[in-house]
């Protein structure tokens, strides 16, 4: 925590130094006579380089594979290094313990990447966090190749059982199973057990026999469990213990403050401590996602040093020169490159910021993803639902041209494109962001479609995003 923390304090300490503002509000500013760049722009920023989360791209789909891989300190690796330097315990090493597995993740990654045990891998995702005991285990989601997106019951029993494994064909697999994998006992055996609320396991065991792997109404796989002595899959993600208190004066006007905002009292055990010291890496992805920025035209934001004068800002040659209108430049100058969406953009063309602009991708690969626009937004959700379709856009009006017809709005523009028909944009917007926005989210955004939103049928909308929205539905009312 100390390490984290005195990063916030470092940006803090540093927030004089940088401001943020719209072009817009900047010219505003000067033409009201104010030449003092430290009166404008936020108050505290906390830059986007700072890691709150991991999401995942929707340009693959939903994941096909979730694994756990979970540290074991018995592992030999560690017991031999531990032997090596005289120490019986491993509770003080825990240095070993992070690079032990650091390796081991490390090796598993590029084994169903390059060997690929369970297909073709477009793209793999891992976020890494730590048991109460501070062991760190790894969630790993995998999207699989589209020709692999409908498995067959057999191919899906040759990866995943939920039957323990016979003790005379596979013993290390018995063993693995007998030892880490066994929920319980919990119910009536075990009234304590911390699955336990009101009687009734959490977790949902014993899960009941079935004969054959089947698909149930969502398509999700129940898996074979014969009636024969079986092991029930344990997977239990409570998070971290946290605990924030605030005292302010209710007279005082609140302002706002990211750091603030992101700042909690979270527990951290001596191994993820030792592993953040280290740099390891908490989140993964691949294939890497670039970020597309957009906006409205003479909105764009900007980023200076309050002691620069407004004027000397605004003169600079490349004030306005961003990801997005470098891709207007890019499509007047090369043939090619009308033949993208700016979605799709960095899958050929690699973002150069030292010169600020676009050049030909020679190797690697990347998608890209345009920030979210809230559908309260107005014009700026229509003109990001338009980059979504249109190509070779070389001006803010050429985004809104259909067929050759010039439109005064983006979501007039939406209409003439047939996007805004039945509420196809607010379905589509909800799927999209149930990629990656929480239960809570996604539900605050329903609500706020059906209030400030022109949306035709409400209870259709609802039936179409009922597998999105349903968990919890208390939290509405």
């Amino acid at each position: 925590m100390a390490i984290e923390e005195e990063r916030f304090r470092y940006i803090r300490n540093n927030q004089p130094k940088l401001r943020a503002d719209l072009y817009s509000g900047l010219m505003d500013a000067i033409l009201c006579g104010d030449s003092d760049c430290s009166l404008v722009g936020k108050t505290v920023i906390l830059p986007s380089s700072h890691l709150n989360g991991c999401h995942s791209s929707w340009w693959a789909g939903y994941p096909d594979l979730f694994l756990t891989f979970t540290c074991n300190p018995k592992w030999p690796e560690i017991n031999e290094m531990l032997r090596l330097i005289e120490q019986s315990g491993d509770d003080n090493r825990v240095d070993i313990i992070c690079r032990v597995f650091q390796i081991k993740l490390f090796q598993l990654m590029q084994d169903l990447k390059k060997q690929q045990p369970f297909g073709k891998i477009i793209v793999c995702l891992y976020t890494i966090e730590f048991q109460k005991r501070g062991l760190p285990h790894a969630h790993i989601l995998l999207f699989l190749h589209p020709t692999l997106k409908s498995p067959s019951i057999d191919h899906i029993n040759t990866m995943i059982t939920a039957e323990i494994p016979n003790m005379e064909v596979d013993p290390d697999g018995y063993k693995a199973v007998k030892n880490y994998m066994m929920h319980g006992p919990c119910g009536d055996l075990n009234p304590g057990c911390p699955c336990m609320k009101q009687g009734k396991c959490t977790k949902h065991f014993p899960k009941k026999f079935n004969n054959q792997t089947t698909f149930d109404a969502d398509g999700f796989p129940i898996y074979r469990r014969r009636n024969t002595v079986k092991y029930l899959f344990k997977y239990v993600n409570k998070g971290s213990d946290r605990a924030t208190i605030g005292i302010e004066c209710s007279d005082t006007p609140t302002e706002r403050d990211e750091i603030k905002r992101n700042l909690d009292c979270r527990y951290i055990s001596v191994t993820e401590a030792c592993w953040r010291i280290f740099s390891f890496d908490i989140h993964h992805r691949q294939p890497a996602v670039e970020r597309l920025p957009f906006h409205l035209q003479g909105e764009n934001t900007i980023v200076f040093q309050e002691e620069r004068c407004p004027e000397s800002i605004l003169n600079r040659p490349d004030i306005v020169k961003i990801k997005f209108t470098e891709w207007f430049e890019a499509n007047k100058e090369y043939e090619d490159a009308r033949e993208l969406t700016y979605s799709n953009f960095p899958t050929r063309w690699v973002w150069d910021a030292t010169c600020k602009r676009w050049t030909r991708r020679k190797k690697g690969k990347s998608v890209g993803r345009i920030y979210f626009a809230h559908p309260a937004s107005g014009e700026r959700f229509y003109m990001r639902m338009l980059l979504n379709f249109v190509k070779g856009s070389t001006s803010f009006e050429s985004i809104r041209t259909i067929n050759g017809v010039r439109y005064d709005t983006y979501k007039e523009a939406c209409y003439a494109l047939g996007l805004l028909e039945d509420d196809k944009e607010w379905n589509d917007c909800l799927a999209e962001s149930a990629c990656w926005a929480s239960g809570n989210e996604l539900r605050n955004l329903f609500v706020t479609i059906l209030i400030h939103c022109q949306v035709s049928d409400s209870s259709k909308l609802w039936r179409s995003n009922y597998e999105i929205l349903s968990e919890d539905i208390t939290s509405l009312q």
